[in-house]
């Protein structure tokens, strides 16, 4: 029987020992998400969510993400508490909180917790410290506190939970763990008296009788054969004896006097065991024994952790919540990869470098380099290393990058500084080789592979300086590396790069080489590089980090850019990269199994192809890799078949033909929607919509405002031991599907359009794909996009279309009196642009006609002719009332007209304007009359432009009256009954002609139109003058308007605002009429011509009409003398050989208009004092702003009055001799009489700037900044005070300076002008010659000829 019991004991060992110790796992620490390393309990809820509470915070695991959840008071449904004690859930999958201060369930549709409020049998409530959560077989929910003691949780009727305090039932307020076994009795553990079993209506009691706290009972499990465990707080664990009614200790010698935390039953019913200090053991009942549970892989040893909480997922993987280190997860199912290195707990001898080379030598030891630590030697067991060193002076480099046995059993190590070592196995001595030199002379370095052809050649590849071959026997050194020119392999190729990876030598007697521009291949026979391929290089711009012959023809390549396969008879390639499965596209090493098949290390974990159907199988860390990043070229295919691959935290190494990759059934679903970065939550709603009714895991319709169409969906297979090389494939629509890089589990969705649509969606693993799940996205369009809405469109399009017929009907009716009224628009404006053209142009023709009319009509003798002199002055004047009618009615469209309101006493001014039509009323035999309400009535017009309105419609009256007809006017007041709308004034002109038809009532007032009376009217009329009326009635905010009235005729009304003040005696300033009557004739005050005087002032005449030019000439010329010109230029060009005293300039000119004339005499130093009188056509107000802001003296509109321009001379010119006195007189004062020596500082800085400028004149190196900063101002002040004081800027006034410098030199010496720039500070002739022409019109040659001349 004992030998029978051994064997069983045997037995087990050694499955727990397979079963458990070559397992891997990973630890989620702080760094790694987790809320704090103190951890109290472990939960899985029904949908596959593992719960970690911890002492500050509470988290969940969904396979991707960690979500923490802490205390927010701001956030409704947040944790009561960051020191969450326990986890639980009820019968439904409900899961509830245990806190230091209270009780909470969370309701998962709405990511929340809801507190659960506690009442004690005293009827208030409490918030104990809940210590566990039992669900019992019969239905109850009991929660055990410390302190309070149990309570039962209820359900009211809206279905929320409240707990009840048990009351005559526990045995204690202390209560520390709740249990049921199988045959539903409920076992409670308390602090102080003890642990109690009730059984119906019994009760017993045990560890009752211990002393201290060696009866705390911490924990309790039993197994599916009624094995039941208590594990106790200083007295170990203890397995209860059914037939005795006791508990026996389990014999352990390190759990007899310890603390056991925690004990779960597995799936398997296996009894795991949490300790504290003892890490966490396997009970097996059937040997009363307990195993350490110590994996080979992990950051620490499970032997000397706490364990406080164990849980077994869904999945069969263990969590084991360690205190101070965080959560270790335990994969459920073994893998044989095994491990060397700092992170093993077990095999720990290599140091905690990068291992960087691996070698098994003859014997079946492993040779192993390091990067920075050295060479190590493991024995054929792999359970123990030394550290090696030679006998001799010379050691093994410290970076050996590269290991390799020659034929004759010597070792030769590459170094990463020390170059090519020959390690000699038999002595044991080190030497360094010689000659190992670039083309350069210096000894190389860094060796990354070596090899040993055929011949006994040892063929070594450097970084840097090419490939060298070593004759063993001799020691010659040959070197191939690449070079610029062909020449000295000519017909062989070339080395294509001197960056050398690895080396691999073919049975077909051909070295290929691996470097950082791709794969070269040098045969060996000949030495020719382009022999095989037929060029020097592969996969140009790739850099080739290792080499695979697989026997079958097939040359494998690790790249950066991925695997490549080269038939190396026919030379095709394949190319496989991460679309086809592989972890990354950079491969560094590749080893052959004894089936066929690749392995690939990659800096993103290891890669297994299947060569049968090129299918990838990947490994990370997490299957217990020594990390997901290995090194270059560091593997090895061992003799027993095993494959070893180097990586920067050890070596990780396995027998292929044991890794085996079990189907798991895969299961996909959302757990997470994110709208503008936040996670959708039952009850939101996106715009007026609820955007999900259930749980996230559960939806699968999404209701999306329109302006919510952009998202991200988050996926999760609840596999935990395998997320990072789960791959998730969607498909939206129907369309293509979309495969996720592995690890990647969200994707966002961008701006989708309104509608409906179809996402589905899958998980992949090695190949096994998940059942394709789905989930409709609803985007709804916005309201007026919507059904309802569609439907009030279609009722609408159906009225609309009736209107529209209908309307088209009337359109067709109305088309050709659209049309006519546009097109006599058309006729309109452009009658109006032409006759506005037409009238700049009168009035230069006019200005000839007036002003020798007026001179013939002054003429004190009386002539035969004078009527008809009356006549044509008669006509010129309405010539002109038309002319200024239609530039006012261009000013009004404009927005140029500006009226100068005043307030008018009006019936005085209408009488006075009606006063002009006397005569006119005398000849045709009319009865005028005025009628007037009050004898003074007051508004507020201006007087320049109300005027013109009475005159046209006293004038239209006139014509359209028969002789000895009569005209009325009446002029009342209208008062308004609203406050807000003022009175009127009212003004009514009746006339006793025929009346007008209905529809002309309005047309009478557009531009250009005739009413049907004028047509038999055998006066001329134009159509502009009631247009020009009403245009300025509104101008004024009055209204004016034509009625027929009976019997008598029709009468045009106008209504005007009153002033709001009627009775005050404010002088009115009395108005004279318009231009009504003849124009004012003054004769011309000069008589008979007379000879002129030599000091008569000269006077230029600008005009491009020579009519003008001779008229002005002709009438100046006994006063002054007068130079003519018919461009600006030209009168430019005359002006700077001689200064006139004035200037009469035309604006309109060719070549240079009288703007551009006027800009130039300003800026011109020479001229710029010279007065300026602008004589044009161009009367509007912008034009005259324009001329007088150029520097105009005077601006007058043709035609003119010659009296008046040259009363206007006389002035400027005395003004101008009374100023050039003055500056006489006091530059004779300055001269003879001796000043007061007191300056001004404006004097001081004027004399400190010009003795500067003359000091430095010949300097081309003076500048605005050399004066600012000699004076000590800043340049924008300086800038600012000679603006002022000389109206030039600094630099105008130092080239104003220079150029009469030169002017004065090349009139009174005889230099060349080369001479003269230079000695006046210019550099560059040409830039002197320019400036001098722009100020005095020649160039400076022909200045000097013309003064010396």
């Amino acid at each position: 029987m004992k030998i029978k019991n051994l064997i069983l004991l045997i037995y087990i060992l050694i499955t727990a020992i397979n079963n458990v110790g070559a397992q891997s796992g990973k630890l989620f620490t702080v760094e790694s998400g987790l809320s704090s390393s103190m951890v109290t309990d472990i939960h899985q809820s029904r949908n596959g969510f593992v719960w970690v509470a911890t002492e500050d915070g509470l988290n969940r695991f969904d396979g991707a993400k960690n979500t923490l959840y802490r205390v927010d008071k701001n956030v409704p449904g947040s944790v009561l508490s960051d020191m969450v004690t326990t986890l639980g859930a009820d019968a439904t999958g409900v899961m509830y909180v245990g806190y230091l201060n209270g009780l909470q369930y969370y309701h998962e549709a709405s990511d929340s917790f809801f507190t659960v409020p506690l009442w004690t049998d005293k009827g208030k409530l409490s918030e104990p410290h809940v210590t566990c959560i039992l669900q019992r077989k019969n239905g109850q929910l009991l929660v055990g506190t410390s302190g309070y003691g149990i309570f039962e949780i209820h359900r009211s009727k809206n279905g929320q939970p409240y707990g009840l305090r048990l009351i005559n039932f526990e045995p204690s307020n202390f209560i520390v763990r709740l249990f049921e076994n199988n045959r539903q009795e409920l076992w409670i553990a308390t602090e102080n008296r003890g642990l109690f079993k009730f059984s119906g209506q019994e009760r017993q009691c045990y560890f009752a009788n211990k002393k201290g706290q060696k009866n705390v009972v911490m924990s309790i499990c039993e197994d599916k054969y009624g094995t039941l465990l208590v594990g106790k707080l200083n007295g170990g664990l203890h397995r209860y004896n059914e037939s005795t009614n006791t508990f026996d200790q389990i014999p352990s010698s390190d759990l007899s006097n310890s603390t056991v935390l925690d004990l779960y039953v597995g799936a398997d019913n296996h009894i795991y065991v949490g300790t504290e200090g003892y890490g966490m053991k396997i009970y097996h009942p059937e040997t009363n024994t307990l195993i350490d549970l110590n994996p080979a892989f992990t950051t620490f040893s499970l032997s000397t952790t706490k364990t406080n909480a164990i849980l077994e997922d869904q999945a069969g993987n263990l969590w084991i919540g360690v205190s101070q280190k965080g959560v270790f997860f335990l994969h459920r199912y073994k893998n044989r990869f095994s491990y060397i290195g700092s992170r093993s707990s077990k095999q720990d001898f290599i140091g905690d470098h990068a291992v960087t080379s691996i070698l098994e030598e003859r014997s079946g030891r492993l040779w192993v380099g390091t990067d920075r630590d050295g060479l190590y030697l493991l024995d054929r067991n792999r359970t123990k290393s030394t550290r090696y060193k030679a006998i001799s002076q010379c050691q093994p480099p410290s970076s050996i990058m590269a290991i390799f046995e020659d034929s004759d059993g010597d070792f030769w190590l590459g170094g990463s500084k020390e170059g090519l070592i020959n390690l000699n196995r038999r002595t044991g001595i080190c030497r360094a080789i010689p000659g190992l030199t670039d083309k350069n002379g210096d000894h190389v370095e860094l060796i990354h592979s070596i090899c040993e052809d055929k011949r006994r050649r040892l063929w070594i590849g450097s970084m840097g300086a090419g490939l060298f071959c070593l004759e063993k026997k001799s020691g010659a050194i040959k070197n191939l590396c690449f070079v610029k020119s062909k020449t000295p392999y000519l017909g062989k190729g070339y080395l294509p790069n001197n960056w050398i990876n690895c080396l691999l030598i073919a049975p077909s007697d051909k070295l290929y080489i691996g470097t950082y521009d791709g794969l070269a291949c040098l045969d060996l026979s000949d030495e020719s590089f382009i022999s095989t391929f037929g060029t020097d290089k592969l996969f140009a711009g790739s850099v080739v980090y290792s080499l695979l012959d697989d026997q079958r023809g097939n040359l494998w390549v690790g790249t950066s850019k991925g695997l490549m396969r080269l038939d190396m008879e026919t030379g095709k390639t394949r190319h496989y990269q991460i679309d086809h499965g592989l972890p990354s596209n950079t491969v560094y090493a590749i080893e052959i199994d004894s089936q066929g098949n690749l392995w690939l290390s990659t800096n993103r974990g290891l890669a297994k192809m299947d060569i049968h159907d090129n299918r990838f199988i990947n490994f990370y860390s997490d299957d217990g890799l020594q990390g997901n990043e290995f090194t270059r070229g560091a593997s090895l295919r061992s003799t027993a078949g095993e494959l070893y691959f180097g990586g920067i935290n050890g070596i990780s190494y396995f027998n292929p033909l044991e890794i085996e990759v079990r189907p798991k059934s895969l299961s996909v679903n959302i757990v997470d929607f994110y709208i503008h970065d936040k996670a959708v939550k039952k009850g939101m709603k996106s715009g007026r919509y609820q955007i999900i009714d259930t749980v996230i895991t559960k939806a699968t319709v999404f209701n999306l405002a329109h302006n919510d169409n952009s998202f991200t969906v988050e996926f999760s297979t609840m596999d935990f031991s395998q997320s990072e090389r789960v791959q998730f494939e969607y498909q939206i629509n129907d369309n293509d599907w979309i495969t996720l890089r592995p690890g990647l589990n969200r994707v966002t969705f961008d701006h989708l359009e309104t509608g409906k649509h179809l996402l589905r969606y899958r998980a992949k693993v090695n190949e096994t794909y998940s059942p394709i799940q789905q989930a409709q996205i609803i985007i709804n369009p916005v309201w007026f996009l919507s059904f309802p809405a569609k439907i009030l469109y279609a009722l609408f399009t159906i009225l609309s279309a009736l209107w529209i017929f209908k309307t088209l009907q009337n359109r067709q009716r109305f088309k050709k009196q659209m049309l006519a009224h546009r097109h006599a628009e058309e006729i309109n404006e452009a009658k109006l642009q032409f006759f506005i053209h037409i009238a700049h142009e009168i009035r230069t023709p006019l200005t000839l006609v007036i002003n020798p009319l007026k001179k013939l009509l002054a003429r004190t003798e009386v002539s035969n002719h004078d009527g008809l002199y009356r006549i044509i002055d008669h006509n010129i004047q309405r010539m002109l009332d038309l002319v200024n009618q239609l530039m006012d009615i261009r000013k009004i469209e404009n927005g140029q007209m500006n009226l100068n309101i005043t307030r008018v006493e009006m019936v005085g001014f209408v009488k006075s304007v009606s006063s002009l039509f006397n005569e006119e009323f005398t000849i045709k035999g009319i009865k005028f009359q005025v009628f007037n309400q009050s004898n003074k009535i007051y508004a507020q017009v201006d007087t320049r432009n109300f005027d013109k309105v009475l005159i046209n419609l006293l004038s239209n009256a006139c014509k359209f009256t028969p002789n000895d007809g009569k005209i009325r006017m009446t002029i009342t007041k209208k008062h308004s009954a609203v406050p807000d709308i003022p009175s009127m004034l009212r003004i009514e002109i009746a006339d006793s002609g025929q009346l007008l038809n209905d529809d002309e009532f309005e047309r009478i007032f557009n531009c250009f139109y005739q009413a049907e009376n004028s047509k038999t009217y055998q006066g001329y009329s134009t159509g502009i003058g009631l247009h020009l009326t009403r245009q300025l009635v509104e101008m004024h905010k009055g209204s004016i308007r034509v009625e027929n009235i009976a019997d008598w005729g029709y009468a045009f009304v106008i209504e005007i605002p009153l002033d709001s003040d009627q009775e005050s005696t404010v002088h009115i300033k009395e108005h004279t009429p318009g231009n009504r009557p003849q124009p004012f004739v003054l004769t011309s005050p000069f008589g008979k011509r007379r000879k002129i005087a030599k000091t008569a002032k000269r006077i230029l005449v600008v005009d491009d009409d020579i009519d003008i030019r001779e008229f002005l000439r002709r009438e100046l010329s006994p006063a002054y003398l007068v130079n003519t010109y018919a461009n600006g230029e030209d009168a430019y060009k005359s002006m700077l050989n001689a200064v006139p005293d004035l200037v009469i300039s035309d604006v309109m000119m060719p070549i240079m208009d009288g703007m551009i004339l006027c800009k130039k005499i300003r800026e011109n130093p020479l001229t710029h004092h010279v007065p300026i009188v602008l004589l044009t056509a161009k009367g509007e107000d912008n034009h005259q702003l324009q001329g007088l802001g150029l520097g105009a003296d005077l601006y007058i509109v043709k035609p003119f009055n010659m009296d008046v321009l040259t009363e206007n001379i006389k002035s400027l010119l005395r003004n101008r001799e009374i100023v050039r006195v003055n500056e006489r007189e006091a530059h004779l004062q300055g001269t003879y009489i001796s000043k007061v020596n007191l300056k001004s500082s404006d004097e001081k800085l004027l004399e400190k700037v010009h003795q500067l400028i003359e000091e430095h004149i010949a300097n081309p190196s003076l500048s605005v900044e050399m004066i600012a900063s000699e004076i000590g101002i800043s340049r924008v002040h300086l800038h600012r005070k000679l603006k002022e004081l000389t109206h030039l800027t600094t630099k105008d006034l130092i080239k104003s300076i220079r150029l009469k410098q030169a002017a004065a030199l090349l009139s009174s010496k005889k230099l060349t002008v080369s001479e003269v720039a230079y000695a006046v500070g210019y550099n560059d002739v040409n830039s002197f010659s320019l400036a001098f022409k722009t100020l005095y019109g020649l160039v400076p040659k022909e200045f000097a000829m013309q003064k010396n001349t």
